[in-house]
């Protein structure tokens, strides 16, 4: 998700340089998908209009970022929490 959020904010030289390096690959790779010229050049251009577009985030992202990022320390805070006094050790 980082390569593609940093090229939708490339400058146009960097992303004509980007095209010059993998559109041969790429459309190599959707011509042996699909069997035909023209639908493997339209694929190549989906890929690279998508990589131009910054990404799409959901609604309440921040929230769902924040959340991700706290669940792992909450449980890991409940396992450094020391035993209740009253309960009956095994």
């Amino acid at each position: 998700m980082r390569l593609v959020h940093s090229i939708s904010f490339m400058d146009p030289q960097q992303r004509e340089s980007l095209y010059d390096a993998f559109a041969p690959a790429i459309h190599a790779f959707a011509l042996q998908l699909t069997r035909h010229e023209e639908g493997s050049k339209d694929l190549l251009q989906s890929v690279f209009l998508r990589l131009a577009r910054p990404p799409e985030l959901p609604a309440g992202w921040k929230r769902q970022i924040l959340g991700a990022a706290a669940r792992p320390l909450r449980i890991e805070s409940i396992f450094r929490l020391p035993a209740p006094k009253n309960s009956p050790t095994t």
